[in-house]
């Protein structure tokens, strides 16, 4: 095991790209007088020390704000997340890396983190392989069985494929991950906090606490919800 030098993750507002300002104003012939002035804002950023490199990077916090108190105020749990997603995904990539690794290439890992959880999860657990199977089918529907539209769900595509293809073997070893995937969206929908709810969250913070109470107190027995934390949580792991 290779020894991990300190990681230092702190946010800062990013004061160099601003000030950003607010002005209501009145026109008095040629002039133009403040009414009223805002607090400068700025864009909340992060900076990464470790092993004596630095760098800086957007926050996945995509917003302005007058002060650093403000942001932990109104987003101090994702702040807390986005540290911890940092500092791991350092520690992991240096262990594989060793001293090859580089701080450059961290914003680029970060960015599936910042993805809706449950469009990552439809497009990897389920929608790749299902594209694939239908191409691989040669079908004349395959152009409409795969034309992706977001109020449709899930499970009405896996049976038009079945009612349209037939119930082949690979169509078949997808059934399992469509009802794990259905049951998953089913109950993101029944809480609006979910629709915006990213990746980093349910690794990071406490989108799987939140969403298993939802299921829980939807219907979900137990045994299924045991399941459905386990696919996500596979899923999401193959990031590593």
């Amino acid at each position: 095991m290779k020894t991990i030098s300190k990681i230092t993750v702190k946010h800062f507002l990013n004061t160099l790209l601003g000030p950003r300002s607010s002005f209501v104003e009145i026109t008095n012939g040629k002039e133009k007088l403040p009414l009223n002035k805002e607090p400068e804002i700025h864009p909340l950023y992060v900076g990464v020390i470790f092993k004596r490199k630095t760098t800086q990077l957007k926050s996945i916090i995509d917003d302005d704000f007058a002060s650093l108190e403000v942001a932990q105020i109104e987003h101090g749990e994702m702040m807390k997340a986005e540290i911890r997603m940092i500092e791991e995904l350092i520690t992991r990539e240096f262990i594989k890396q060793g001293d090859s690794f580089k701080l450059k290439g961290l914003k680029i890992k970060c960015q599936v983190y910042n993805e809706n959880l449950l469009e990552f999860l439809a497009k990897s657990y389920i929608w790749d392989q299902y594209c694939k199977i239908i191409e691989d089918s040669q079908s004349p529907k395959k152009l409409m069985l795969t034309l992706k539209i977001d109020a449709i769900p899930a499970s009405e595509y896996y049976d038009a494929a079945i009612k349209l293809i037939g119930k082949t073997k690979p169509l078949m070893e997808l059934q399992n991950r469509f009802e794990i995937f259905s049951k998953i969206e089913s109950i993101i929908q029944k809480d609006k906090i979910f629709n915006n709810m990213k990746v980093i969250e349910w690794k990071y913070g406490k989108a799987k606490e939140y969403f298993s109470l939802l299921a829980i107190n939807n219907g979900l027995k137990f045994d299924q919800l045991t399941e459905v934390v386990r696919s996500v949580d596979d899923e999401i792991n193959k990031l590593e």
